[in-house]
């Protein structure tokens, strides 16, 4: 699509400003990372209707802001989270390879296949969890088991949905 990358990248330029030129360069490739996986045809939205698409890539941005505040290091791998296994800005734990087969370099070295990996563990959530309601149905991705009342979960949630979609994020411009 490359169309609705500026929006994302409105949306992390907001929830974490930038602090040079070189942050701006990454955060733009980050946004455009993250509109191609979740406008890729081949890929199931994590969230249904005519806005899933654009929520999707709002939550993905959302999830990366939580997980690495968009920090450089953590985007080349220089630092890692929960004793070295989570890896690339959406920290996605791994011992070996994801189940799409990717190793932690993977992730590290090609950044779509980190969004890749973390929308297919961000629908998985939502459908484990699917009893509970808003953020407390990304337990399986903040804590690895479904919890309620979820603090972090909530507050990814509330952050993709406060953020205003442009008309061109609807799916019949998709």
């Amino acid at each position: 699509m490359d169309v609705l990358w500026p929006w994302v990248l409105t949306a992390m330029v907001a929830w974490a400003p930038p602090k040079s030129d070189a942050d701006l360069e990454r955060y733009k490739a980050i946004a455009g990372d993250i509109e191609h996986v979740a406008y890729d045809a081949d890929e199931e939205p994590a969230l249904p209707g005519p806005e899933g698409r654009a929520r999707t890539a709002l939550l993905l941005a959302s999830t990366a802001y939580d997980e690495s505040y968009f920090r450089a290091d953590v985007d080349r791998g220089e630092a890692r989270g929960d004793g070295g296994r989570s890896v690339c800005v959406m920290q996605v734990w791994v011992e070996g390879r994801t189940q799409e087969g990717w190793t932690a370099d993977d992730l590290i070295q090609d950044r779509t296949k980190c969004v890749r990996a973390a929308l297919h563990i961000l629908r998985g959530s939502l459908a484990w969890c699917r009893a509970l309601h808003g953020g407390d149905r990304l337990g399986g991705y903040t804590h690895g088991k479904c919890v309620a009342p979820n603090r972090i979960g909530r507050a990814r949630w509330a952050r993709a949905f406060a953020w205003p979609l442009p008309w061109i994020a609807l799916e019949v411009w998709s």
